[in-house]
């Protein structure tokens, strides 16, 4: 009599053997594997004949691995150039801020100010995307726009009041012009507060794709 479960069980067993190793991969196949089986037993077709079909539209092992391999390579290359345009970026960002320190005449501790308001926006830019997990997940998508514009305008808000009340106490006079250092960090409030109403829009979007991997 045919065994649905050790049938199934069997399949996993020459996936693995036929190097299609990833436990996730796994999950995904042998999760599309039985909705197609249960498809096609509703349909009329007893289990054996349904699982026979099954796993010819799955496909075999080896090929699976193959696509799967070319998928994964892809991936990577994709990820690796995005890594390398970022840096490249943040370089010729670095190299630009520090011309343009040199050429206004900044002293060692303006250099340091100025410097460090880059950096931490820049790491705000780059890394704000590892603190999605903690950020609240807002279902309802009126109540999030309005959260997400609150943040956006909040960091404007932030930085017009710093540029009002704090940046005057660091200015100093250089040639007749008003040479802040730390005026970049005007820049900081909007990237963080930006950043959150990202984050805010993503947690929902990761939440939405975890709940899909888990029904698919």
């Amino acid at each position: 009599m045919f065994n649905l479960e050790k049938a199934i069980s069997d399949w996993r067993q020459q996936t693995v053997a036929a190097g299609l190793k990833s436990p996730q991969i796994l999950r995904e196949l042998e999760s599309h594997l039985r909705e197609d089986i249960e498809a096609q037993t509703r349909a009329g077709l007893d289990r054996q004949q349904a699982f026979v079909h099954a796993i010819v539209r799955l496909g075999q092992a080896t090929s699976l691995q193959k696509e799967f391999a070319k998928t994964v390579a892809t991936t990577r290359t994709s990820d690796n150039f995005r890594l390398v345009l970022c840096a490249v970026m943040v370089s010729l960002i670095l190299c630009l801020c520090g011309f343009t320190f040199s050429m206004l005449g900044m002293n060692a501790g303006e250099w340091l100010v100025a410097s460090s308001a880059v950096a931490s926006s820049l790491f705000i830019a780059g890394f704000w995307t590892r603190a999605v997990r903690f950020f609240p997940v807002i279902q309802k998508k009126r109540k999030r726009y309005l959260v997400e514009i609150v943040l956006f305008f909040s960091g404007f808000l932030c930085s017009n009041l710093f540029c009002t009340f704090v940046l005057p106490y660091f200015e100093r006079n250089l040639n007749d012009k008003i040479l802040p250092a730390i005026w970049l960090w005007a820049i900081f409030p909007i990237a963080l507060f930006l950043a959150a109403a990202c984050g805010i829009e993503q947690a929902v979007r990761n939440q939405s794709s975890a709940s899909h991997r888990a029904t698919a």
